[in-house]
């Protein structure tokens, strides 16, 4: 399962990487318009961010990076040891291992991170590829957690029942 968390993780940070670089090309020159994809909904708007989410904190640039290694570190050492082996779980921890590597990626190359979607309809702060996996996998944390999360039977079992009933079996035959 590790091989395919990080697979995952990979990908989304080449795809991150490619659309913040799109976004540094294309769009950075036509500022300060933006490039409408559903008109007065969804646009895509150049914006460099030193800060947090939405801008929080801004110019505290190696504090961010030493808190996303430490967290990178930590979801991939979960990752490694084997800790979560559930889908939902290790989706989660791919995702946010993505995000945080995405934006890592430009605050010590580039020194900002680069965003460039805007939800203009509900004129939503301006964020990225990463920003999208690492609220997407911390949502899906959260789900595992209080939903999934030690619910799962030990010895491999559906708890209900349901793969016995699936394959006829009944008691006797267990």
């Amino acid at each position: 399962m590790a091989i395919i968390v990080f697979v995952i993780s990979t990908v989304l940070v080449i795809i991150d990487q490619i659309t913040k670089k799109l976004a540094a090309v294309k769009l950075e020159p036509m500022l300060p318009n933006d490039v409408p994809l559903i008109n007065g909904w969804l646009h895509l708007h150049y914006h460099t961010n030193t800060g947090a989410a939405f801008g929080m904190f801004s110019n505290m640039r190696w504090l961010f990076i030493s808190v996303s290694i430490v967290f990178v570190i930590v979801f991939m050492l979960v990752v490694i040891l084997k800790k979560v082996t559930h889908p939902i779980a290790c989706a989660s921890v791919a995702l946010i291992i993505a995000g945080g590597i995405g934006n890592l990626i430009d605050r010590i190359f580039v020194g900002y991170v680069v965003d460039f979607i805007y939800v203009k309809i509900i004129d939503f702060a301006i964020f990225n590829v990463a920003d999208m996996c690492v609220c997407v996998g911390a949502f899906l944390l959260g789900y595992y957690v209080l939903f999934v999360h030690g619910k799962e039977p030990k010895d491999g079992k559906k708890a209900d029942g349901y793969g016995d009933r699936i394959y006829g079996r009944n008691d006797d035959e267990k």
